[in-house]
């Protein structure tokens, strides 16, 4: 369906209605992938309430990135898009932005985040491995270092709660849920 919509909209766009005479659905399960496609960055509703493809726009999606002088990028197809309102989002956001060509006496390009797409979420849940009286986790074939207070308790096989530095492999244990072979545990 969500290859119907788009092929569709590349001839033009669309509202609701207009969807529904040439797709055969029921309207809720249009809402739900029109939301999807709209929380995925494929289409954005215009001031006219049609659906219109995103690339058929200006705007770019790209992911966040703090710089350590202090300005926000968005990182886009290897260019980087100094972000002017950079109030409400967070590094590794992933976000559409609109390219405001009234800026930029110089080589640099910037933007506005007209929508946030999707939030990073440092904290993840893993497995601790214990070697030589250090700390370790693996987590998307990354070894991340643990630290924290309460890792004296810790031993090889336990589940912890941990928030992912940015920028490096170290990780801060937030919690200690328990060992994966007690009884009780069951991670979903």
């Amino acid at each position: 369906m969500v290859e119907k919509i788009i092929s569709l909209l590349e001839e033009r766009d669309l509202n609701s209605r207009e969807l529904l005479k040439k797709i055969d659905i029921e309207s809720e399960l249009l809402d739900i992938t029109i939301a999807d496609m709209m929380n995925k960055g494929i289409i954005i509703e215009t001031n006219k309430k049609r659906y219109k493809l995103v690339s058929k726009t200006s705007l770019k999606k790209g992911i966040v990135h703090e710089k350590k002088n202090g300005s926000v990028v968005v990182e886009v197809d290897n260019d980087e898009i100094y972000i002017l309102n950079k109030d409400k989002i967070s590094n590794r956001d992933i976000v559409l932005v609109d390219i405001d060509s009234r800026y930029g006496n110089n080589d640099k390009i910037y933007g506005k985040v007209v929508k946030i797409l999707e939030r990073y979420n440092p904290n993840i849940v893993c497995e601790v491995i214990k070697r030589n009286d250090k700390h370790y986790a693996i987590y998307e074939d990354n070894l991340l270092t643990l630290y924290g207070d309460n890792l004296d308790e810790l031993t090889s096989g336990y589940m912890v709660l941990l928030k992912r530095d940015t920028d490096s492999n170290n990780a801060k244990v937030l919690e200690v849920i328990g060992h994966k072979d007690a009884i009780d545990m069951s991670i979903t």
